[in-house]
């Protein structure tokens, strides 16, 4: 099983949308890669050459790939986003389908076992009203005595 719970074998869709993130995750490195090695290369490079009061060609050249690569960094954006937008979209339609099932079926539960209290609570309740009443109308006939009730109780 891959991250999020997706099954590739299952889900073809799946399996795309984890090959499309792995390739857009290689691009967004590479692009990073590329943005890094054109500012060592420039360090490199302004180091040799002497300074100038206007921009030289080489320059405008290191300018210009900035300007691309922040371009192509920005479009790897974009195409992530318009790819993962509508997936997002739908997992989270998903969760929050599951979630108003999950709390019907938990309300469901909680009134079962309120019912499931309340009978049980009359059945104890009228259980002890009643042995009551038996214990105070037989007590009330005759007089017990504790202690001849327990020798009838271990003499058995």
């Amino acid at each position: 099983m891959t991250s999020g719970g997706c099954r590739p074998l299952q889900n073809p869709t799946c399996q795309r949308n984890n090959t499309r993130n792995h390739l857009l995750n290689m691009s967004a490195g590479s692009i990073v890669a590329l943005f890094l090695a054109l500012a060592a290369i420039q360090f490199v490079i302004d180091s040799d050459i002497p300074s100038s009061s206007y921009i030289t060609p080489l320059q405008q050249l290191t300018l210009a790939s900035y300007v691309s690569l922040i371009l192509v960094g920005a479009e790897c954006c974009l195409i992530w986003w318009i790819t993962t937008y509508h997936v997002e979209k739908h997992r989270n339609k998903r969760h929050q389908e599951a979630m108003r099932h999950y709390e019907a079926k938990l309300a469901a539960v909680r009134v079962a076992i309120k019912v499931w209290l309340a009978k049980a609570q009359q059945g104890f309740g009228g259980g002890h009203a009643a042995a009551a009443a038996a214990g105070s109308s037989v007590s009330g006939s005759k007089p017990s005595n504790s202690a001849s009730s327990k020798s009838k109780l271990f003499s058995r």
